[in-house]
């Protein structure tokens, strides 16, 4: 027997996040909402990776910070981006289900969306998905012996590290840099490779942050190094071999890819979304091929990343179709005839 819900949001990252807020704060009725979140808190990424000193920017990559809809944001702490999304959940209420990753997504041919959690399976007449790009890491090009499968890692969500570790981040992103400065907090003797000769790719302050670091001697920076193998040892850590032989094939505890992140594209596209390319089709509400399915947030801007105003803003957009196409509260009849609205979904 499934639970069967008017719209589901996978995901509570600020795009789910300000979906649900916009959605309540229109009359959406709450209990017919449901958000579905894989980890045991909401915005996991910016609580457990970003360093405690690190700004979250409304402006970010080129997207204008305008906010066009219900929330808006500056430039915030770290703590203070938790706290303002905490006050949000708790101002309207907004009902999540914690600990279930969602598996998938199937189109009903009687209309609306089966939804299969790891818990539960649900079905909703409409649904976005707000996950992020995490779900499909680049990877490099040689491959990764199985048996260090459990110390090579393409984000920070699959282990715990501990003071002491030795630690290679590759990349040259902000994710890098991020990756870096949370590794260091936590007592991390840390490596950062990156094949250019110079950091370009990263936002300013955390190039900055990265610098330093390595010009006070607490991380080394190795730039214009290539990885051609990882070869294991016989204690389990990952031997790295470098194009130069200068670096000498030094061993880590672990090694932490971050080459940049894609759409999860299968998973997508199992929902049965079109590509072209690797972008999914996407209307200018963020509506996919498939009616009443969503994208909102870092899936809807290409391969580039988006910011959290960008998040707040296709969710707005999201929001302007469900309530224009899908859904209008529906008046009721008070006892002296007069209507009322009354908040419940109406039918198309």
């Amino acid at each position: 027997m499934s639970d069967s819900w008017e719209l589901i949001i996978v995901g509570a990252g600020p795009g789910g996040l300000a979906l649900a807020a916009e959605a309540l704060h229109g009359g959406f009725p709450r209990d017919e909402l449901l958000v579905l979140e894989k980890s045991d808190k909401t915005i996991w990424s910016i609580r457990a990776l970003y360093p405690e000193n690190k700004l979250t920017t409304a402006n970010y990559k080129g997207y204008t910070a305008d906010a066009q809809g219900l929330l808006t944001i500056s430039d915030m702490t770290k703590a203070e981006t938790i706290a303002f999304f905490d006050r949000l959940v708790e101002q309207y209420q907004i009902p999540i289900r914690y600990n279930e990753e969602v598996w998938s997504i199937r189109a009903l041919a009687e209309g609306g969306y089966e939804v299969r959690t790891t818990r539960n399976l649900y079905r909703a007449r409409l649904v976005a998905i707000a996950i992020g790009i995490f779900g499909r890491p680049n990877k490099p090009d040689y491959p990764i012996p199985t048996v260090l499968k459990s110390r090579v890692h393409f984000d920070l969500t699959t282990w715990k590290p501990e003071p002491g570790m030795e630690v290679l981040v590759v990349g040259g992103g902000d994710s890098a840099g991020e990756y870096v400065q949370y590794l260091v907090q936590d007592g991390c003797r840390v490596t950062l490779s990156y094949r250019r000769q110079q950091i370009v790719r990263m936002l300013e302050q955390n190039r900055q942050a990265v610098e330093r670091l390595a010009a006070e001697g607490r991380i080394r920076l190795w730039l214009g190094s290539n990885i051609t193998k990882l070869e294991p040892t016989p204690e389990g850590r990952p031997r790295v071999v470098f194009a130069e032989p200068e670096l000498d094939s030094p061993l880590f505890d672990h090694i932490v890819y971050a080459l940049g992140g894609t759409t999860p594209e299968n998973f997508l596209r199992s929902a049965g979304i079109a590509f072209e390319g690797k972008v999914p089709v996407l209307d200018e509400h963020f509506e996919t091929n498939q009616p009443g399915l969503f994208l909102v947030g870092d899936l809807c801007a290409n391969m580039k990343g988006g910011s959290i105003i960008y998040a707040f803003n296709t969710a707005h957009t999201v929001w302007e179709r469900i309530r224009q196409r899908y859904w209008q509260p529906v008046p009721e009849v008070s006892s002296d005839g007069m209507a009322a609205s009354a908040g419940r979904s109406g039918r198309p």
